[in-house]
């Protein structure tokens, strides 16, 4: 199978490809997996956001 390559475009796309890829998605399927990212996407935002780190917020 070949390697797809991914860039992501913010952090938070970046640690839920990583989280994913760690995931056994053996029995998942396409519509789990895109369930899955939603969710870890979405708690990686609220998570950056609820840090004060002195930058802007991410608007997703």
């Amino acid at each position: 199978m070949n390697e797809i390559k991914f860039y992501p475009s913010n952090k938070a796309e970046a640690l839920a490809y990583l989280y994913m890829e760690k995931q056994d998605l053996t029995d998942k399927s396409p519509e789990d997996v895109v369930d899955m990212y939603n969710e870890v996407y979405d708690r990686m935002v609220r998570k950056m956001n609820a840090i004060p780190t002195g930058k802007p917020k991410m608007g997703y």
